[in-house]
């Protein structure tokens, strides 16, 4: 699923796991979106490492028998072939948000991010079209203000 739809994705998960029908606001799922810590892959998110994770905020249970079983072993062999991207020594503490992420992108840097690239965007775009409506109201002073930028060039 793409990272910046996980908000969205939050919103309609029905509950335990999710906020549907819930009216939260903005910056409490934020804030739960941040405590999850659920690791960005270049503008997605994978799935096991969501529902590890949002199962664990809600169990609270990962100790390490769980960690030795077979089945979950078995089950983190598969997880580990399908997502490549996760790496080989993702650990079920990793897909739980245990670990904490200092040096590599997780969701809301990535939302974080995309906010202040977007503001970006915007004001560059006022700033250009400032200068273009400014450019509108110097060439009334006529044709020798062209000349002389021309010149300048």
């Amino acid at each position: 699923m793409a990272t910046t739809k996980f908000t969205d994705f939050m919103r309609k998960l029905p509950a335990p796991l999710g906020y549907k029908g819930l009216n939260i606001d903005k910056s409490k799922l934020d804030k739960i979106i941040f405590c999850l810590n659920i690791r960005d892959h270049e503008g997605y998110v994978y799935f096991p490492e969501v529902m590890w994770a949002i199962f664990y905020s809600i169990i609270g249970k990962n100790d390490k028998e769980l960690h030795e079983c077979k089945p979950m072993r078995n089950i983190m062999r598969k997880v580990k072939n399908k997502y490549s991207g996760l790496g080989r020594n993702t650990s079920l503490d990793m897909l739980c948000g245990n670990k904490f992420y200092r040096n590599e992108m997780t969701i809301t840097k990535y939302l974080c991010g995309k906010v202040i690239l977007n503001n970006l965007r915007k004001l560059q775009k006022r700033k250009i079209e400032k200068e273009i409506a400014q450019r509108g109201q110097d060439n009334n002073l006529g044709e020798t203000k062209i000349y002389l930028e021309e010149k300048s060039k």
